[in-house]
Formats: C-alpha cells, structure tokens, sequence
C-alpha cells in the first residue's frame, strides 16, 4: 500500500497519492479473450489507503463494505450505526 502522507491537508499531495495508486476494472488480457471475474478489477489499495487515510486523520467511524471479489465501499461516518 502506499504510505499515508503525513499532511492531511496537503491536497495536492493527496491528489498525486490517488492518482498513483492503480484502481481499475480490466475485462480483457492483452490478448483480447475476457479475463475471469476475479482478475479484473484492482480497486483493494486504493479501497484501503482511503479506509487508512480516514481512520488516521479523522475521528469518523469506517468501515469496508465488501460489494463483490475485489471491490468495496468505504463508509465513514460520524457515528457507530451511519
């Protein structure tokens, strides 16, 4: 995972740090035949860094909510039950 910069608010610096993290849906190889459900999409780190991100600099509540193989929905909330 990327490491976390240490100024949340740093804003452009946050920016270039999601930038650089690869988060895609890939349906096909390079040689065009459709890639197997669980290959395609890269979406975990960047799913991560935002849980960690949030979890370090603000007092929200977070939590992954896992919406199929490889991908999540993050939720910060400022209670227990959002």
């Amino acid at each position: 995972m990327a490491s976390i910069i240490s100024n949340p608010n740093d804003v452009v610096n946050l920016t270039r740090e999601l930038i650089n993290i690869p988060s895609y849906v890939q349906m096909y190889d390079t040689t065009g035949s459709l890639l197997p459900k669980a290959k395609r999409v890269h979406e975990i780190r960047i799913a991560d860094y935002i849980a960690t991100f949030l979890t370090q600099y603000t007092n929200l509540t977070v939590r992954k909510q896992k919406v199929s193989q490889g991908r999540y929905n993050i939720i910060a909330a400022n209670s227990q039950n959002p």
